[in-house]
């Protein structure tokens, strides 16, 4: 025999837009962690640079970048997702 769990939640639940937050204009890499925490914060870790961090495309100018001279670090955001404030706070250097 098998259980049948159900949940009911109103339509709007699940109607809720997207919300877009402003950052300064950098590249995130791939996403390292991300959680949520007891205050329902959003907690994102990405590996940030501020080049473009895939070195076999070229800029717009066509200049190819040294792969040498690509570095990210390792940086947390820490965000309410309900806040009004759009604006990203500064990141925190974990790496």
């Amino acid at each position: 025999m098998y259980a049948n769990f159900q949940s009911f939640a109103p339509i709007s639940t699940f109607l809720i837009s997207p919300k877009w937050f402003r950052a300064p204009n950098l590249f995130p890499s791939h996403t390292d962690n991300a959680y949520e925490d007891s205050h329902d914060n959003i907690v994102f870790d990405p590996p940030l640079t501020d080049k473009n961090a895939f070195s076999f495309w070229p800029d717009a100018d066509g200049n190819a970048l040294d792969p040498q001279e690509t570095a990210a670090n390792l940086v947390r955001f820490t965000f309410h997702p309900r806040s009004d404030n759009l604006d990203l706070p500064p990141p925190q250097m974990l790496l």
